[in-house]
């Protein structure tokens, strides 16, 4: 499915307005924290802290993505995600930023799940939705990090041993 999709939003004119969107969402999300003021009540700072979160993974995701195009000049498939949660030293890092990134994205859609029903008393949703987001973020990373290492192309490999100094 990544391959089909690939051949759509690879195009310059989809992929840097993509981009273009991606740091908007950074920008408002970021201008909207600032705006609100200090939180009231433990779902406000759930979602203001989860808000920094997202941008701050997307900065340095988006980031990512454009050096090891620009520097290395291969496609980043689910390979780039897959080997740097496949091994040790960087999977330590890795696996936990990943799991986090999934985990966190479920439970900022559950406070504004919540803040939509406000004052209502919460739902089960509401308590589901962010064990749900760890069930699946551990089934994704576990997923990416188990028996890649041994079927990592040499472009990857290249990749991780310049980027971590293996």
């Amino acid at each position: 499915m990544m391959e089909t999709l690939r051949q759509f939003y690879w195009l310059g004119f989809v992929e840097y307005p993509l981009f273009a969107l991606f740091a908007a969402q950074i920008i408002l999300g970021v201008a909207l924290i600032l705006k609100r003021g200090k939180p009231k009540g433990s779902w406000a700072w759930v979602q203001v802290i989860l808000s920094g979160y997202i941008a701050l993974f997307l900065l340095q995701h988006l980031g990512a993505i454009v050096m090891a195009r620009i520097n290395y000049d291969f496609e980043t498939t689910t390979y780039f995600a897959a080997g740097v949660v496949s091994g040790l030293p960087y999977g330590l890092c890795y696996f936990p930023y990943y799991l986090l990134g999934i985990v966190v994205a479920f439970t900022h859609i559950t406070a504004a799940a919540r803040f939509a029903i406000w004052p209502a008393p919460a739902r089960v949703l509401h308590e589901a939705l962010p064990l749900i987001g760890v069930v699946f973020g551990l089934s994704v990373v576990t997923a990416l990090s188990y028996g890649v290492a041994d079927e990592l192309p040499k472009p990857y490999q290249e990749y991780l041993a310049k980027s971590f100094g293996d």
